[in-house]
């Protein structure tokens, strides 16, 4: 199983999200907001695979600017409830993440797993 770290402004957001990724088996870490999320990182840096991070977050880094931090260091996925486009898609990619997950579409435990393959398998860090 992976360990993941999730991170997003919404509070209920996350408990839905480790539970699920809990229930998937997964370890899951969390951070409230962008630079919690470097703190987090780096304190486990040598047991965390995945970062999942909202992109609009409050009050103090985006997740397209945690995705540049984290980009050359562990795989970074972005989510967001805004529905995107392929253009938009080609955004997320070029800014160094993985893949993207809709929310709250791709939090169900199914496609989550899915998606979850999807980014490992896309990451030169990726585990089976």
């Amino acid at each position: 199983m992976v360990n993941i770290l999730i991170v997003d402004d919404e509070a209920n957001i996350i408990t839905m999200f480790k539970l699920t990724l809990e229930m998937l088996g997964h370890t899951v870490y969390s951070a409230a907001h962008g630079r919690e999320a470097l703190a987090v990182y780096e304190q486990n840096a040598d047991k965390i695979e995945l970062v999942i991070s909202d992109l609009t977050m409050q009050p103090d880094m985006s997740g397209w600017e945690l995705c540049a931090a984290l980009k050359d260091r562990v795989p970074v996925a972005l989510t967001s409830g805004e529905l995107i486009d392929e253009n938009f898609m080609e955004k997320i990619l070029a800014a160094g993440a993985v893949g993207f997950l809709n929310k709250p579409a791709d939090y169900v435990p199914a496609a989550l797993e899915k998606k979850l393959e999807e980014f490992l398998k896309a990451s030169s860090r990726g585990k089976s």
